[in-house]
């Protein structure tokens, strides 16, 4: 098991405004609001109402012209080219603006180019496709702010462009005729953070002189998709936006979204944002990923039941065999750790696989920054030499800032401090990781770690259907308004039940006098370290569960770990550990570093008395009560590697520790990672 970080709330200061008191909420929610930054009655009221801000669309910078133009487009019956991107953002965008100027009698068309063979944004083969078609007036949605050069060449050819985007733009921007982007410099917009499917909504408002509310109720089941599927802030207007999108998919008269929510097994009258950024989004996403975007768009824009039910289900189809293939991704990323450790010890994991499909190692890098808690650089080997990949990072480091500082390595790059997305030659591979981690290392000495954020603690008397109610009034969740998180600190732990056919656990957890049923997802009972008695810390969410009739308090745990464990300990001593093995002073993190034979004997024991050992390190830590720190039980584990004493390997995303036969008496000496601390002066 492996115990995981929490990030507290920030302490209340004496004199910060007291949510709790406004609104009658109660005092749980109120702690929750102001951690969230809604900290004063006004925008509890805003945050609680749901308003619409009410923006004109006119205020986007050249959205005027963009409406001119276009509007001059329909007057002369011009051939319209929407462009989108392979994206659930850009799918959506490319259908609302399509179906929109269709339904005007416009004639036009839709390009999305292919993941693999042309990659993001425009390009330059497909301006020459467009100007063969005999377009005369194209219009981006999510994407075009960077495609300086493709536009300039449609220019050349005598096509228009219209760009609607919602990325950073750079020095420059585009010479098209209207460059629509809450980003730019110069745009007054008051809400910078719509996503590709906003921008692209507001250009129809304000082609159709509406403030919003006739439009919305065509295109606001699209545009709640897009918004909870581009992981765009939920506050202000996209707040308003999914809020009454939710309400509108449950009566949505789209048969592409009705029988993809069958397929997902999902109810249209019920919705929750989870159901559709875990349900919906990813199947649009994986047409775009792995199969045609073609089939998306056609099923967004499907009048036919049983054509949409066949697409459907082919997108189903879809999503199930990109969920294989980020699972077969998972364990050849496992073996290349088992066999080369050292990949995990930089502040930034760089791995470069065969055969790893790129439209999905964005999602298996971001279960890698889960697992090992530090950012990680993904990359797939192509045709030609071609290195191509995606990043995912922790907060407090810029992964595009560090990977832009790298650009003439690089053959593509773009993204946030969050994500991006690169390519480079194989043959800059290691230039590329050495420079990289120079970058990380002035920039973050100590790389922060991802943490699991926690709203507040919670005793387990509260946990009623009542209070759980109360939650719901902060819906919709997502980016910046997620589901709270809340910590059940210092429970005893009653029983322990295996459920799901083995796969998952259902929990027993008692505080005082009061007690409740918690489950633990994806944890078998052969790999749980504790027994009924013991204390444990639980960081959960809570829900309410109706079943025949009753409703219940659901409580899931996300994550646990004994009461009182030091994870400060462990941090520093995981830090320690990576500096030593890259070659750096592990005392500048851990003073007191030291190792001797005693400790490692201790580690050797306990792995002794349960081979195969499943707790993996947290757990040696933990177990072992004191006698060693968790930078001795790291390095324990590496010399006794290093002597073929043990070895480790992976069983349902759990690392074993297997005792291996001894081979006569071990020689320290023999060590690589011993060699590496008589080297340091820290053996005792």
């Amino acid at each position: 098991m492996r115990f995981i970080s929490w990030r507290m709330p920030a302490k209340k200061k004496q004199d910060a405004p007291v949510p709790e008191k406004t609104e009658a909420l109660p005092a749980f929610l109120g702690k929750i609001l102001e951690s969230r930054g809604i900290n004063t009655p006004e925008l509890v009221h805003a945050f609680l109402t749901y308003e619409n801000p009410g923006y004109s669309p006119l205020l986007l910078a050249d959205m005027d012209k963009a409406v001119a133009r276009i509007r001059e487009a329909l007057e002369k019956n011009e051939k319209i080219l929407v462009y989108g991107d392979y994206d659930c953002d850009g799918v959506t965008a490319t259908v609302m603006v399509y179906d929109y100027l269709e339904n005007l009698g416009a004639d036009v068309l839709y390009y999305i180019p292919e993941r693999e063979g042309e990659g993001y944004g425009l390009n330059a083969a497909a301006v020459e496709k467009i100007y063969q078609a005999g377009v005369q007036l194209i219009i981006t949605v999510d994407n075009g702010i960077s495609a300086l050069a493709e536009i300039a060449l449609a220019a050349e050819k005598g096509i228009d462009t219209v760009v609607t985007d919602h990325h950073q733009p750079g020095e420059q921007l585009p010479e098209a005729v209207a460059v629509v982007d809450p980003h730019r410099r110069d745009c007054p917009y008051p809400d910078k953070n719509l996503c590709g499917a906003g921008v692209a909504y507001k250009l129809l408002c304000a082609l159709e002189d509406d403030q919003g509310e006739m439009l919305l109720e065509l295109y606001g089941d699209l545009l709640c998709v897009a918004t909870l599927a581009d992981v765009v802030p939920l506050r202000g207007e996209n707040r308003y936006l999914v809020r009454r999108g939710l309400e509108l998919l449950e009566m949505t008269q789209r048969e592409g979204l009705q029988a993809l929510a069958t397929e997902a097994g999902l109810h249209l009258e019920s919705l929750s944002s989870d159901n559709v950024t875990f349900g919906l989004a990813p199947r649009i996403n994986a047409a775009g990923r792995i199969g045609s975007v073609d089939q998306a768009v056609e099923l967004l824009l499907c009048q036919d039941p049983e054509r949409a039910a066949e697409l459907a289900h082919d997108i189903n189809a879809l999503n199930a065999s990109r969920k294989g293939m980020e699972e077969e991704i998972i364990r050849d990323i496992s073996a290349m750790i088992a066999g080369q450790p050292q990949l995990l010890s930089g502040r930034v994991v760089v791995l470069a696989g065969e055969n790893w499909n790129p439209g999905v190692i964005g999602i298996v890098a971001s279960r890698v920054v889960e697992r090992y808690r530090k950012p990680c650089i993904l990359l797939t080997r192509m045709e030609g030499g071609e290195l191509r990949g995606s990043a995912r990072s922790v907060e407090g480091f810029s992964i595009i800032d560090a990977i832009r500082s790298c650009g003439d390595l690089l053959e593509r790059f773009g993204g946030h401090p969050m994500a991006a997305g690169l390519s480079m030659r194989e043959e800059k591979l290691e230039s590329f990781r050495q420079r990289l981690e120079s970058v990380a290392r002035e920039r973050a000495p100590r790389m922060p770690v991802h943490s699991l954020t926690v709203d507040g603690t919670i005793p387990l008397s509260d946990v009623t259907l009542e209070q759980i109610r109360q939650i719901e009034r902060l819906a919709p969740f997502g980016c910046e308004n997620p589901y709270p998180v809340l910590l059940l600190w210092n429970v005893t732990l009653d029983s322990v039940t295996s459920i799901g056919g083995g796969n998952h656990l259902r929990l027993g957890l008692q505080q005082g006098g009061s007690g409740c049923q918690a489950v633990c997802f994806g944890m078998r009972r052969e790999n749980f370290l504790f027994e009924p008695g013991q204390r444990l810390d639980c960081a959960v969410t809570l829900s309410v569960n109706t079943y025949q009739g009753t409703d219940r308090p659901s409580v899931r745990i996300l994550s646990l770990r004994p009461h009182g464990f030091d994870m400060a300990g462990k941090l520093a001593g995981q830090e320690a550990y990576d500096r030593l093995c890259r070659g750096e002073d592990p005392r500048e993190v851990w003073a007191a570093c030291s190792f001797g034979r005693d400790v490692m004997s201790h580690v050797f024991r306990l792995i002794r008395s349960v081979s195969p050992y499943r707790g993996e390190a947290d757990g040696l830590f933990w177990q072992l009560g004191g006698k060693a720190d968790y930078f001795q039980v790291l390095v324990s584990l590496a010399v006794l590697k290093d002597l073929k004493l043990i070895q480790t390997e992976w069983e349902s995303g759990v690392e074993l520790i297997r005792l291996l036969p001894a081979q006569g008496k071990a020689d320290l000496n023999l060590s690589s990672t011993y060699q590496k601390l008589l080297g340091w002066k820290v053996v005792s």
